[in-house]
């Protein structure tokens, strides 16, 4: 999604206004969460026969979300007024988004205090302003970054992001709004496929599950970029309502092509045939059936993990005691590693983002 441009200015320093901005507003466009969401929850909340005070605020984690009610578009928020030493403001230019937005918009939307969550956190903009601390980037670059999930807040005109979350956007032909998606999904694919490649041995077989999208696809490349010499056998797995999906596959790094669904097709390959399976779909179903054709010490990765859902501070725990169960309580004789690859163990996405500018 591409957002209009806006409008800042700065308190301190207000004859420091860049070129390209209109002038100042006391509003900026943005998608948020309307008030429709709040008042609808707290109309469902009310019951005839209860007459309990509950101070607790009304939710509903089973609400299905309907964006022309719960959502809204136009000049209703507030400009950032200041920011932190360490913070910089950016003029957003185009959002990316996937799941894990769609999920915190719904979770926030089925909240009564959701009312002005902005959604978003993958994007691509124009430097306004920098803390005296942010000193990797100055006014007028043009940034890529991930924002926070929790604070999200990118489908706006005006964001502040920590200095640790962008960096400069890459400047080889690709469009905006390909340069604000590349996040979601560069991220996940270049901490795995890093830790891979220094240290898999030359001729391992690498299962990449949904290999001709997102993160899956990005795996494949980056294998062929970290290891030049093309060691490392590649399988990708792609659905057979893609006419172009084999040839796509193989363009982009994959030495075979499987043409079916991701559980058909781990079903019909051959039993401890590979060394890692790189799964970016989730579920627990896909892992039980990784086992089988994982070998005896292979490596399952995963960027989504056995739920659909947000990670929260709870999820990521039961993840983490999850892989320890695993490990130490296996099925079968095999011990198999387990990789979730949470959105919140990235310290710097910063790092990251400048590899895959690299790239």
């Amino acid at each position: 999604m591409s957002v209009p441009v806006g409008a800042y200015r700065p308190s301190k320093h207000p004859h420091r206004i860049s070129h390209t901005l209109n002038q100042p507003h006391a509003t900026m466009n943005a998608l948020s969460v309307s008030a429709n969401a709040a008042l609808a929850l707290r109309r469902r909340s009310i019951s005839l026969f209860s007459s309990s005070s509950s101070t607790s605020e009304p939710t509903d984690p089973d609400r299905p979300l309907v964006p022309h009610q719960d959502f809204r578009f136009g000049p209703l928020q507030p400009p950032p007024k200041k920011i932190g030493s360490g913070e910089v403001l950016v003029e957003v230019l185009a959002v990316g988004l996937d799941m894990w937005d769609f999920e915190r918009a719904r979770e926030r939307a089925s909240t009564a205090d959701g009312f002005g969550f902005i959604p978003g956190r993958s994007f691509c903009g124009k430097v306004v302003e920098c803390g005296v601390e942010a000193n990797k980037v100055r006014r007028g670059d043009f940034v890529f970054g991930l924002q926070e999930l929790k604070k999200s807040g990118a489908l706006a005109e005006l964001m502040t992001v920590d200095r640790n979350l962008l960096t400069i956007a890459p400047a080889c032909g690709i469009s905006v709004e390909e340069i604000a998606a590349l996040p979601l999904a560069g991220i996940s694919a270049i901490q795995v496929m890093e830790a891979l490649c220094s240290s898999l041995p030359k001729g391992s077989k690498i299962l990449v599950l949904n290999a001709h999208e997102g993160v899956g696809n990005l795996c494949m490349q980056l294998a062929v970029y970290l290891r030049p010499a093309h060691d490392l056998w590649i399988v990708a797995q792609c659905p057979t309502n893609l006419a172009d999906g084999e040839v796509y596959c193989r363009a982009t790094g994959a030495s075979e092509v499987v043409r079916d669904e991701p559980l058909a097709s781990l079903n019909g390959l051959h039993e401890s045939s590979f060394d890692v399976v790189i799964d970016t779909i989730g579920g627990r179903r896909l892992y039980d059936a990784s086992r089988r054709v994982l070998h005896f010490s292979g490596q399952f990765i995963t960027t989504v993990g056995d739920s659909l859902s947000a990670p929260t501070p709870s999820t990521l725990w039961k993840t983490n005691i999850r892989s320890l169960r695993r490990a130490f309580f296996p099925k079968d004789k095999k011990t198999i590693s387990y990789w979730a690859v949470n959105l919140d163990e990235r310290e710097h996405p910063r790092d990251a983002l400048d590899k895959l500018r690299e790239a």
